[in-house]
């Protein structure tokens, strides 16, 4: 839970939707969350939904983060599944 509070100091506004300590990326135990958060920038604010999963091999952390617009998230959904899916650590060369 450590990794979801940092979320909240980082997007204090994130609202979570959804969050899972039991699944895993490259075959190596992860965390997972979704939310929706507002992005402000030059006098701009926009709805954004993030999904991103995180997991360790020491000595390095690999942090996968997909955003879309809420209205597209659903239709982003088989791209995100087909990254985090298809996401590889190897040993001799790192992340593909």
């Amino acid at each position: 839970f450590k990794y979801l509070s940092r979320i909240k100091n980082i997007f204090p506004d994130a609202k979570i939707i959804t969050y899972d300590t039991e699944t895993y990326l490259s075959h190596q135990p992860a965390s997972s969350f979704e939310c929706e958060i507002t992005a402000k920038g030059h006098n701009v604010s926009q709805p954004n939904r993030l999904f991103q999963i995180m997991t360790i091999r020491k000595p390095y952390r690999y942090v996968l983060t997909c955003r879309a617009e809420p209205k597209y998230f659903v239709q982003a959904q088989d791209a995100i599944n087909l990254i985090t899916t298809s996401f590889l650590i190897t040993k001799n060369i790192g992340a593909k």
